[in-house]
């Protein structure tokens, strides 16, 4: 697959998630809300981050020199929004129960990036 072909997935797929989130914003109570409701505003939420996030950071690593697979720009955009979109849904889940403090977003942080250290040493490793 091209480069269009991979940014179009990503564009129609963003484009509906961040239509989803805008829906369960606007419709639904989170006071009175069901944990459901509550696990659809963050889903929808999730994909709409990953998907804008993953389409940026492919465009930024497509447009930087150097010789480079499609597929492993592809995929690193995709870890790296997973990853910060964690992140910043870790930050709102804490922030909602009113556990959210400084050092639990530096925890939540340090955590990730030991993930993505040893995500990239894996791969190193592998070729």
């Amino acid at each position: 697959m091209n480069i269009k072909g991979y940014l179009a997935i990503f564009g129609v797929g963003t484009i509906l998630c961040w239509i989803a989130w805008v829906m369960v914003l606007i419709n639904v109570n989170p006071i009175t809300s069901a944990l459901p409701m509550i696990f659809v505003f963050y889903l929808t939420l999730f994909g709409a981050l990953l998907g804008t996030m993953a389409t940026v950071g492919t465009l930024i690593r497509v447009r930087r020199p150097g010789e480079r697979e499609l597929e492993e720009i592809v995929s690193t955009s995709l870890r790296q929004a997973f990853m910060l979109s964690a992140i910043i849904l870790g930050c709102l889940f804490l922030a909602s129960h009113g556990w959210f403090f400084w050092w639990s977003a530096l925890l939540l942080m340090v955590v990730v990036s030991v993930i993505e250290y040893l995500m990239v040493n894996a791969k190193e490793h592998r070729k």
